[in-house]
């Protein structure tokens, strides 16, 4: 009988921190996106100290999912500038979309 009541008890804790692992997950999502919208209007509005303060605390795989976002190559030669070469590298590394990773390539050339 008391291997039935772990049993429950188990499942019922599985099913709990299910729970707490995807509300956590949604509140991270939910601040990345906000953090990118922050960081994008930064950049816009060249305020680069505040954007390479807030880069220096980001994972390279957020920077590089920050970059694949911005539009204007301007723009994503304004915030690769502002990283330092090591990871500047990683991030390229990790940008997922080749043609982003050529428009790249090709303002930082242009500068």
């Amino acid at each position: 009988m008391e291997s039935v009541f772990l049993h429950k008890y188990t499942k019922r804790e599985d099913k709990n921190m299910q729970e707490e692992f995807q509300e956590e997950f949604e509140f991270e999502e939910e601040f990345q996106e906000e953090l990118q919208e922050t960081l994008l209007e930064k950049i816009e509005n060249n305020q680069l100290k505040e954007v390479k303060a807030a880069l220096e605390d980001m994972q390279v795989q957020d920077i590089a999912d920050l970059l694949e976002k911005i539009d204007s190559p301007k723009n994503l030669v304004k915030v690769f500038k502002v990283l330092p070469k090591d990871v500047g590298a990683e991030v390229f590394s990790y940008i997922e979309d080749s043609e982003i990773q050529e428009r790249l390539v090709t303002a930082l050339s242009d500068n």
